[in-house]
């Protein structure tokens, strides 16, 4: 990370739930985003978990358009080709591929099986508020 690039992040599935549900530090975390403080780090199956997870929990069709577009528009998009096991919940396996796959500098969610493992390779995993500290917010 350059001093003049923002940090690269991969948000969780989590995060963009509770921010978007409930608010607090995770919808500071999304903000961030919008404000093009933070780079969001995506891969084609983690919008693809984001978005049907929020369907999941009635978001609004607008809500998730624009967050469709606004990802579309801002997030770096990777594919990822390395194959990782790390975590001991396999579906978390794709935000860690994402990760390492965008080079990103922080893998933000509330996720203990992804938290237990403190980083992977360069990219530190930490919590909102644990991310938000480190920005300085």
């Amino acid at each position: 990370m350059s001093l003049s690039e923002p940090p690269r992040v991969v948000i969780d599935t989590n995060v963009f739930v509770s921010g978007i549900l409930y608010g607090g530090n995770a919808q500071r975390v999304l903000h961030l985003f919008q404000l093009d403080r933070i780079i969001v780090v995506i891969s084609p199956p983690t919008l693809a978990e984001i978005l049907l997870t929020l369907q999941k929990f009635d978001v609004p069709e607008a809500t998730l358009d624009e967050l469709s577009d606004l990802m579309q528009a801002k997030a770096r998009k990777v594919s990822p080709k390395e194959h990782i096991r790390a975590s001991r919940d396999p579906k978390d396996n794709m935000m860690l591929e994402a990760a390492v796959a965008g080079k990103a500098n922080y893998l933000v969610t509330g996720d203990k099986d992804l938290l237990t493992l403190g980083s992977h390779g360069r990219t530190l995993i930490v919590t909102p508020k644990v991310f938000l500290d480190r920005m300085s917010l």
